[in-house]
């Protein structure tokens, strides 16, 4: 679904004021929930965001929101915008859309073009596709070793919740880790 819980929102917002980023790329926008959290709190901020929905790129609004949407996939933005640097990027309750070895490579990827990513995800939380967007489904359940392992990871929490999927109990987590990348700024020390 396009929306994601408020989990991490105040902490997120928190450390990215304390940073003051000049640019940031959120991937996988859905309703436009961190451009929003952030356009008032990062006023001379530039939020780009890559959203392969249309649907969702009309019905939420998102070119009021963000600078510029590239109406693309992760992969499809990665191939055609190769040279371009966020000081920092939103991974928002995507890393599950998508299989992991494709996870791990675009993370990689992206650590050449950027000071920080911020990733937020839940574990253990199966999902099909929402109101016929394949996008929508749950393709992998990432656990903190799976980035900790290949990547630097500077900041991590999370929040265990319990859900109930066709009267099914579910215990699952929300998890949050910040991921130190390359300069393409002054890289400016991490909480």
């Amino acid at each position: 679904m396009p929306y994601s819980a408020p989990t991490f929102d105040e902490t997120i917002l928190k450390q990215l004021i304390a940073l003051n980023p000049l640019s940031i790329l959120d991937i996988g926008a859905g309703a436009g929930k961190y451009g929003k959290l952030l356009r008032s709190a990062l006023p001379g901020c530039k939020i780009d965001a890559v959203e392969p929905t249309k649907a969702y790129i009309d019905q939420f609004e998102l070119n009021s929101i963000y600078n510029t949407i590239y109406e693309m996939n992760i992969e499809e933005y990665l191939d055609k915008y190769p040279k371009h640097k966020y000081e920092v990027v939103i991974i928002g309750d995507m890393l599950e859309h998508l299989y992991r070895s494709k996870v791990i490579d675009y993370i990689d990827f992206l650590l050449y073009r950027t000071n920080w990513i911020l990733c937020i995800w839940p574990t253990n939380l199966p999902q099909d596709d929402w109101e016929g967007n394949g996008y929508e489904c749950h393709r992998s359940n990432f656990k903190l070793k799976d980035l900790s392992d290949k990547f630097e990871v500077e900041f991590y929490t999370k929040k265990f919740y319990d859900w109930n999927i066709d009267f099914i109990h579910h215990p699952a987590s929300i998890n949050y880790c910040v991921l130190k990348g390359l300069p393409t700024s002054e890289n400016k020390n991490f909480l």
